[in-house]
């Protein structure tokens, strides 16, 4: 399995829920060009374009790496290869200014299609938007409403590592952003 199979199928799996019509992923944190801070932000061709909070675009999501892969376990295939079992975390976030639909009905949808997919494990689910916009946007502004919807949902994607692997492994190229379903 390859980050960007895992990927893939989550993306799909997302947009299965008919909530919107693409998703971003491999989203970074970019340094913001006025007020300093960072913001999330998705490489289109040659440029990043902002991806995090908008009263403008509906509902939307992104999903990003939120820290550094680990080893959680080493099995030696060979004397001269080993097998490296690696856990990569990632946040899933997914915005709505104007939300009509109940909000646990669509934090239970969304977290089911993430965790439908293989190789994924749950870590959290934050609710809390206030907490959501200081992880994503620490130095961002936003006036929330009543139906401002926006979550974020945490899990690991377990994957197997070895040196002949690692660029297949490790590598989503293959993915367009924003991701459409292929359907």
């Amino acid at each position: 399995m390859t980050v960007s199979l895992t990927l893939k199928g989550i993306l799909n799996n997302i947009l299965e829920t008919k909530f919107f019509k693409n998703v971003y992923h491999s989203v970074t944190l970019q340094p913001r060009l006025e007020g300093g801070g960072f913001s999330p932000a998705a490489q289109i061709g040659n440029r990043f374009v902002y991806v995090g909070p908008d009263d403008t675009k509906g509902f939307n999501g992104y999903i990003r790496q939120t820290g550094a892969a680990e080893v959680w376990k080493k099995d030696a295939i060979s004397c001269a290869v080993t097998r490296y079992q690696m856990k990569f975390p990632f946040r899933a976030v997914f915005f709505n200014d104007k939300e009509t639909r109940n909000f646990e009905d669509l934090t239970a949808a969304l977290t089911k299609a993430i965790i439908k997919t293989s190789h994924v494990e749950l870590i959290r689910i934050n609710p809390i938007r206030e907490e959501v916009l200081r992880t994503e946007v620490p130095a961002g502004k936003f006036q929330f409403k009543t139906s401002t919807y926006y979550v974020s949902i945490d899990f690991f994607v377990f994957l197997s590592l070895q040196a002949d692997n690692c660029e297949l492994v490790l590598s989503c190229s293959d993915l367009v952003n924003p991701y459409c379903s292929p359907v």
